[in-house]
């Protein structure tokens, strides 16, 4: 009997040694875990107000109709597959810190430029779509980026905490859009401007260049996220 107790006592040490020591997968991430949650944060904030919550805007400037809208979110979605399609090829000729540096400032760009020229809706629509199929790109980058360089029991803790950042910041600026529509109609922009220029200054001065394209996922991204 005390042999049998020492054997499973043994045992149970060396599953133990061995969860400890478990192979790390992939090479080190670029960024470390809190910034890239901050970056899902910040992210998520701004493509909820330019994506999910967008056709309330739609309707309450330009009296556009449910068809109107539907037709928009339609539109939104086959750029969205197109920019997800052609993701993999941005993250695997370029290097993590680069790609993301473009698209935060471009999403930053378009936002802006549909501040200024919000008089026209055609253009402003056009803009979105634009908005839609780049935002995409980012976040295969971060689910990569968050998981690579630990062990499977990290990744999995890691991965659904980040899950779970994005999806609750994008409930919450749902929550308050149409705050935002009736008090602050141009904070529909000027907020995912701002966050998307603080995400870029974020990953232009505390990401390295590390983990460039053998650490980025194959992923498509989730479209919950952008």
């Amino acid at each position: 009997m005390d042999g049998k107790y020492d054997t499973t006592s043994i045992n149970v040490s060396q599953s133990a040694t061995e969860l400890r020591h478990q192979p790390l997968i992939g090479a080190p991430a670029s960024l470390p875990p809190g910034v890239i949650f901050t970056l899902a944060a910040l992210a998520s904030s701004g493509t909820s107000l330019l994506i999910t919550g967008i056709y309330f805007f739609m309707a309450h400037r330009y009296a556009w109709t449910l068809r109107q809208n539907f037709f928009l979110a339609a539109s939104q979605g086959c750029v969205y597959i197109i920019g997800a399609l052609n993701s993999h090829r941005f993250t695997a000729r370029f290097k993590p810190r680069r790609v993301l540096v473009f698209v935060y400032a471009l999403m930053a760009a378009i936002a802006l430029s549909a501040l200024l020229l919000v008089s026209w809706p055609g253009i402003v629509t056009g803009l979105l779509l634009l908005y839609s199929m780049t935002s995409v790109i980012s976040w295969p980058i971060l689910e990569s980026q968050i998981t690579t360089g630990t062990d499977s029991h990290t990744m999995s803790r890691r991965i659904s905490a980040y899950n779970l950042v994005w999806a609750a910041t994008g409930v919450a600026m749902l929550a308050i859009d149409g705050t935002i529509i009736d008090h602050w109609p141009a904070g529909i922009f000027i907020w995912p401007v701002s966050v998307h220029f603080a995400t870029m200054l974020i990953v232009l001065f505390m990401a390295k260049d590390a983990g460039a394209t053998d650490g980025i996922s194959h992923s498509s991204g989730t479209p919950g996220e952008g």
